[in-house]
């Protein structure tokens, strides 16, 4: 049933396709929309990147003071004399 209307609908989709043209005002607006969601997306990234970095490097000094801790080893001297 479809295939009798299927020449008809595909001309008239591409008509319609062929006619469409965005104005100038909208066009400048989805550029500054797309300006702005790719502002949030860096955003976005940087907040989950230096969070990940502070979580990581509060967990290092964590176990490290646990560590030292246990071995009896005092802060700032848990290292080898080259």
């Amino acid at each position: 049933m479809a295939n009798e209307y299927d020449k008809d609908v595909r001309a008239y989709m591409d008509g319609i396709a062929g006619a469409f043209r965005l104005q100038q005002s909208d066009l400048e607006r989805v550029q500054q929309v797309k300006r702005q969601k790719l502002l949030d997306q860096w955003m976005q990234a940087l907040q989950i990147l230096f969070g990940g970095l502070a979580v990581g490097w509060a967990l290092t000094a964590l176990i490290g003071w646990i560590a030292r801790g246990f071995l009896g080893i005092p802060r700032g001297k848990d290292h080898r004399p080259a």
